[in-house]
């Protein structure tokens, strides 16, 4: 661990100096503050807070393979500041100072860079590889709940574009795990570390993508990656990926049943507003209410054989399925019922998430006051409607 300590301190002060050997002042970076924090110990405590608290809701890192001692060193930078984050008030406060920093290091680092490149070196490992653009992903990630609105910004126009590039110089996006499957082609002894590596490009391509999603919806960004690049294998299960052993793993596969609905929600959110911004919605919206229609069963279906410890390792998407599914009904009626020909919810690639709040506003007003026109037998929501068919939300 000592050299990968020693390497992001060296790197963070040179980060900081400009060409001419004069250091200067570098998004509050205190070179002895720093060291003093990033100290074995609170390392190791933060990858631990890492793991516990925010792998469940993003988990594309292996926890019994993440090796602090050889990780790439941007990519323990940021999971040793979001890990921080966690623990008390003063050092989130702290972590959050190098946000900014810790960002510039992911995608400044030259072997991130190289990524970028047109040709990457067939030589290079991909499992290897994948540790730049993690980095890179979890500080788009991080940037994205602050509270700074130019880090926000920048991270969704400028960064992300790059996170997309080095993904599709990967292949990412259409990663298969051979191990997964239910009748291979011939037969393939397991390799855990094999697994691994092929299963973390899936996991970090369907996060990428996820991030497109939440764009689309809470943002209203034009879909930057299509839906027809998305052509690898799904996630496994969390039990699976996160195995402690060899063998658990392996047994983990043979027992595998793989579906993703909430990787079709977000690909529904993308359409929507590609739609939206092509001014298709009105004609795509039959099909785009029979397609939220089939989501909802499928999910349903999927969740009454959810083993209740495996509902329990999937963070916040225990509660994103129903909550996706009915804002995307809820801006295809809004489209229909031309709640989005306002001056406000007409633009495009907006900061802040205040057209979705308004919207929902309009949305809710609109819904209200046809259920109380004269001589309506009342009114309910599409968004609701299986919902109140069911009781199982």
């Amino acid at each position: 661990m000592l050299n990968q300590r020693l390497m992001v301190t060296r790197d963070l002060a040179a980060l900081c100096r400009v060409p001419d050997g004069q250091t200067r002042e570098c998004r509050m970076y205190d070179q002895e503050a720093f060291r003093n924090s990033f100290t074995p110990k609170n390392v190791v405590d933060s990858c631990e807070l890492y793991f516990v608290c925010w792998s469940p809701h993003c988990p594309i890192l292996h926890l019994s393979t993440f090796d602090v001692a050889k990780v790439h060193p941007p990519l323990l930078l940021a999971v040793f500041l979001i890990g921080l984050a966690y623990s008390s008030e003063l050092e989130a406060s702290l972590a959050r100072a190098y946000y900014d920093l810790a960002e510039d290091y992911a995608f400044n680092h030259p072997d991130f860079r190289t990524l970028l490149q047109n040709d990457l070196p067939s030589w290079r490992p991909p499992f290897t590889s994948l540790e730049p653009l993690q980095a890179a992903y979890l500080m788009v990630l991080v940037q994205m709940c602050t509270n700074n609105t130019v880090s926000r910004r920048r991270v969704r126009s400028s960064r992300y574009n790059d996170v997309i590039r080095a993904a599709r110089g990967l292949k990412l996006f259409d990663s298969k795990n051979e191990y997964l499957d239910l009748e291979p082609r011939e037969w393939v002894e397991f390799d855990w570390h094999g697994f691994v590596a092929k299963e973390s490009r899936i996991r970090v391509a369907y996060l990428i993508f996820g991030i497109e999603s939440n764009f689309a919806m809470f943002h209203a960004h034009y879909p930057r990656l299509a839906i027809s690049e998305m052509t690898g294998d799904p996630m496994c299960r969390e039990s699976c990926f996160s195995a402690t052993t060899s063998a658990a793993c392996e047994q983990h596969t043979k027992q595998e049943m793989r579906a993703n609905a909430l990787s079709l929600s977000a690909c529904l959110h993308c359409t929507i507003h590609a739609s939206r911004a092509s001014g298709t919605g009105r004609i795509l919206y039959p099909a785009m209410t029979r397609a939220l229609d089939r989501w909802i069963r499928i999910w349903k279906s999927q969740i009454s054989i959810f083993p209740l410890e495996e509902w329990k390792k999937i963070g916040f998407m225990q509660d994103a399925g129903p909550e996706f599914w009915q804002l995307a009904y809820m801006f295809v009626e809004a489209e229909i019922r031309g709640l989005l020909n306002t001056e406000l919810l007409r633009s495009m690639d907006e900061d802040k998430m205040e057209n979705v709040c308004h919207l929902l506003e309009t949305f809710c007003r609109a819904s209200w006051d046809e259920a109380r026109r004269p001589g309506h037998r009342g009114y309910r929501d599409p968004t609701t409607r299986h919902l109140l068919d069911s009781n199982e939300f």
